[in-house]
């Protein structure tokens, strides 16, 4: 998605969020041995370089390379959305450790509030080796593969001109949730187819520049949300203490009032999308149909989700500071009554927006899954010499964000790898 060294984590929202064990139990129960919570979780600490509040030992690491950190600004909107949550008795919970249910502070890739890309991280201590070599302004065009299905290199463009780069050992793609359907597809692989009373600071952007480019600190450390908490809706068929709902608090400013604004995030949408080639041009973008809430239980999970949500409103907390929840009504849906369910249908239909977390467009799975692409090694089905390293491998949705778990299949997959020609 991101096309820059660093990939998406290079204009990703920074969040966090790994997902819950019960998701990766469920990869391992589909047959993808290695694949468990308590597997992978070494993967996780691996990469992870944790400051943030309410660290966990156990759940979470120090010393990797990806460092992670709490906002350095804290408005006095997060304070009472906590305070609200307290009052509705919703527990403050660190949600990368084990149990997600509850409110608690976002956590994300930065350092010194700065954004920490998997450029910085990893590619920049790596750049003088020998055996590194990058090549930018590079669009692949597709993977070589010989007349015996052995995979021997990839064909790229760059500057205009046409080069092959072959492998001695294998080819590893690694192009995300869209583009690498799509290369496998080129390549001839078979996947077919707001606080009224509320004291508000006046604006200083040039203040607030400084304080973060010398301190990383202020309101420009901020990143895409302030607070995340997860819940169960009642209309959920999974067992207690698997969120099908998340929530993102984020601080704005509104006409010079403080607001909050509330993203609610379905976690395991039941709709599925297709992604077809448009031509057999290589610089063609895919065709993607997301058919999102295409799934009548999606629109019921969503709606659920911004009842939960609108619970905020109705404390003594926001009651206070004259919290309320904006009425002004989407111009698309002003025939229907404000409120009703009817309306927020509606809204959603109208003004929903994806994440930019494409997983499962190339599936990890048993040679008896006909929808699996690759196995539990990550080889591709079918092909030798060819694996899959990035989000289009996963099974089944996680219920969180997409850069934790990019992080942790590259680490497996580096061990999986070294084990492999290891032992040949």
């Amino acid at each position: 998605m991101g096309k820059a060294l660093g990939g998406s984590t290079a204009i990703n929202g920074m969040l966090w969020a790994r997902g819950n064990p019960k998701d990766y139990n469920l990869w391992a129960q589909q047959g993808n041995e290695g694949w468990s919570y308590e597997e992978l979780l070494p993967y996780f600490k691996k990469s992870e370089d944790s400051n943030i509040k309410h660290y966990s030992s156990h759940h979470q690491g120090k010393g990797g390379k990806v460092h992670l950190e709490n906002s350095h600004f804290e408005s006095h909107a997060t304070e009472y959305i906590l305070r609200a949550a307290k009052e509705l008795k919703i527990p403050y919970v660190n949600y990368n450790a084990g149990d997600q249910m509850g409110i608690g502070h976002a956590q994300g890739a930065l350092k010194d509030g700065k954004r920490w890309s998997s450029a910085r991280a990893y590619l920049e201590p790596a750049e003088k080796k020998s055996n590194l070599i990058i090549k930018s302004k590079s669009t692949v065009l597709k993977v070589l593969i010989d007349e015996n299905k052995v995979a021997y290199g990839v064909q790229y463009i760059q500057n205009g001109t046409l080069y092959e780069a072959h492998t001695r050992k294998e080819v590893i793609l690694s192009a995300g949730g869209m583009a690498t359907p799509k290369l496998l597809m080129l390549s001839g692989i078979g996947i077919k187819f707001i606080f009224d009373k509320s004291p508000l600071s006046p604006e200083n952007r040039k203040e607030e520049i400084v304080e973060y480019l010398k301190h990383g600190k202020g309101p420009l450390t901020a990143f895409s949300a302030d607070l995340v908490a997860y819940f169960k809706t009642k209309v959920s068929q999974d067992e207690d203490g698997y969120p099908d709902i998340e929530l993102t608090f984020s601080p704005k400013r509104s006409n010079d009032r403080l607001a909050v604004a509330v993203n609610v995030v379905l976690m395991h949408p039941k709709s599925t999308g297709t992604i077809k080639l448009l031509s057999k041009d290589p610089l063609d973008p895919p065709l993607i149909d997301p058919s999102y809430l295409s799934d009548e239980n999606d629109m019921n999970t969503v709606l659920a989700g911004i009842r939960i949500a609108q619970t905020f409103t109705k404390t003594d907390v926001f009651k206070t500071y004259g919290g309320h929840l904006d009425s002004e009504p989407l111009p698309a849906c002003s025939f229907e009554k404000f409120d009703s369910d009817s309306y927020w249908r509606c809204a959603v239909q109208h003004q929903s927006i994806c994440l930019s977390d494409p997983a499962g467009t190339a599936k990890m799975g048993g040679e008896n899954d006909t929808d699996a692409v690759v196995d539990s090694k990550l080889k591709v089905h079918g092909i030798k010499h060819l694996r899959v390293v990035d989000n289009s491998v996963i099974p089944i949705s996680v219920t969180g964000h997409m850069m934790a778990p990019a992080y942790m299949i590259g680490e497996k997959a580096a061990d999986i790898i070294k084990y492999f020609w290891k032992s040949k």
